[in-house]
C-alpha cells in the first residue's frame, strides 16, 4: 500500500536461489488489486486476489512460470459480478487447484469453493466449479 492509500498487487522473486529477492508488480485488470492467497505449483506459483473498487471486488488469478506472470479473470457465480468476491485460501493437490473464500453483497455473505485443473491454463480460462451454499440450497 502506498502513502496515498493506493494498492498494487506484488510478488517477490529470486533468480539466485533465494539469496536476493526483488518485488514484481502484478497486473490488475482495472483499479487497485491485492493478493489474498498463494499456492506452490509445478514449475511456479499461483496467486489469487481481488481487484476493483471498494465494495465491488472480483477475483483475479496470477500464474508464474519461467520468470514471468500471466493474469486471468475467472467469471462465474461467486467470482465476479456485483458485490465482494474473494478467494482467501488456496491449495494444490492431485492435479487440482482448490480455493475457498466468500462472496458478499447487501443481502449477506456466502462461502465459495473453487476448483480448476492445476496449473491454471493461461488461455482460455476454464469455467470454474463454484459451490455456494444459501441456506440448504447449493448453487453453481
Amino acid at each position: 500500500m502506498f502513502p496515498s492509500g493506493a494498492r498494487d498487487a506484488f510478488a517477490e522473486v529470486s533468480a539466485d536461489g533465494s539469496r536476493t529477492w526483488r518485488p514484481v508488480t502484478l497486473p490488475s485488470p482495472r483499479g487497485p488489486a491485492m493478493v489474498t492467497a498463494v499456492a506452490a505449483m509445478r514449475g511456479g506459483f499461483t496467486a489469487v486476489g481481488t481487484f476493483g473498487a471498494a465494495g465491488d471486488g472480483d477475483v483475479v488469478v496470477w500464474t508464474s512460470s519461467g520468470g514471468g506472470w500471466t493474469m486471468q479473470v475467472p467469471n462465474g457465480t461467486g467470482l465476479s459480478g456485483p458485490g465482494i468476491h474473494e478467494i482467501t485460501g488456496l491449495a494444490a493437490s492431485g492435479g487440482t487447484l482448490t480455493g475457498a473464500g466468500f462472496t458478499a453483497c447487501e443481502s449477506g455473505e456466502q462461502p465459495i469453493l473453487w476448483n480448476v485443473p492445476a496449473p491454471v491454463p493461461t488461455s482460455p480460462c476454464p469455467a470454474p466449479h463454484v459451490t455456494s451454499t444459501e441456506g440448504n440450497r447449493a448453487s453453481r
